[in-house]
């Protein structure tokens, strides 16, 4: 990511924050959406409807939703390492993070 980029050679732009930002809570929507399509599938198992292809396409959203898991974590650490631009309000970054890994911490993976 450009971010990663950029902060490794010591410049941390406004709207890398903003990019971390919007991709962590991007991960998390899917997250969520996954967990709630796996639970229906998982609802599924051991009824007239369970077949070698609900199980594959339990497989592929559980491997999917397990990446995408991994690279918010990635993403989440990143962000909150990441220095707050001169003129910023530091607070405002912190309350951010904190209210993406409460949310990623929540959404039940």
């Amino acid at each position: 990511m450009d971010g990663m980029t950029s902060y490794q050679s010591g410049g941390v732009r406004n709207g890398d924050l903003h990019k971390y930002s919007h991709s962590i809570g991007s991960n998390i929507q899917k997250i969520s959406q996954n967990v709630k399509s796996m639970q229906q599938l998982v609802n599924q198992l051991g009824t007239d409807q369970d077949n070698q292809q609900l199980r594959a396409q339990l497989h592929q959203v559980q491997h999917y939703t397990g990446g995408l898991a991994k690279d918010t974590t990635v993403e989440l650490r990143t962000f909150k390492s990441l220095p707050v631009p001169p003129g910023q309000d530091s607070r405002t970054w912190h309350m951010q993070a904190e209210r993406l890994t409460r949310e990623f911490s929540q959404v039940g993976w």
